[in-house]
């Protein structure tokens, strides 16, 4: 009798011992988790001062992927009007509009080389949303301030808007979209940025690396 309550202490103290990694680990994710590893991302690419622009791109659009609610995204950018349209056109929207994100957010740091990134704090709003704020020290100037919005996708954290200088790049991109669909519709849309790409991509010939964005 005493064996077998001795054998069960430990078994119980094993099973502890072996979860608390886990419980540890879930107690450290937290809304700062994705900006964390967004924010390595583009200090090692600004650091990359020898590597091409496509190469800088990609390594920020692979970034995006592992820490963005990308589909999220479009959907705000797009509204009420996102339900209107079928899986396919869903799709390559969503994958033309990460695409030129990733292109956006390193056009607006290009240049900004500096004292990098450092964290500033972060505060809780209604809705299960917080914000985590950076900013970017820049040789000879003011330090630019980055404005991440993170929201809880499942069980995981995602960067949901980046506000850089004021600038936010889900509602510029609201703006400019709405305009075109409202106009024209969304395989003109889709068209706009998919020649708005190529167009990059051709001015960056030189780069040493084909971007593998699919």
């Amino acid at each position: 009798m005493v064996q077998s309550i001795y054998q069960r202490l430990i078994a119980i103290h094993l099973i502890l011992l072996l979860a608390f990694p886990l419980i540890a680990g879930a107690a450290r994710e937290g809304p700062e988790e994705p900006v964390e590893r967004f924010t390595q991302i583009l200090e090692e690419v600004m650091g990359q001062k020898d590597n091409g622009i496509r190469d800088r791109i990609q390594r920020i659009h692979k970034g995006m992927e592992k820490t963005f609610a990308l589909e999220a995204r479009a959907r705000a950018v797009l509204g009420p009007q996102w339900k209107e349209f079928p899986p396919e056109q869903r799709q390559r929207f969503v994958r033309s509009f990460r695409r030129l994100g990733a292109v956006a957010l390193y056009g607006q740091l290009a240049g900004k080389e500096g004292s990098g990134l450092e964290a500033v704090g972060q505060q809780e709003l209604s809705g299960g949303t917080t914000i985590v704020e950076y900013q970017l020290g820049v040789d000879g100037k003011d330090p630019v301030p980055l404005r991440y919005l993170v929201r809880k996708e499942g069980t995981e954290w995602r960067i949901w808007s980046l506000e850089i200088d004021g600038v936010s790049d889900v509602a510029t991109n609201r703006a400019q979209f709405r305009a075109i669909l409202e106009e024209k519709g969304m395989e003109a849309l889709i068209q706009k940025l998919e020649d708005r790409l190529r167009k990059i991509a051709k001015e960056s010939m030189s780069a040493p690396s084909q971007p593998d964005w699919h």
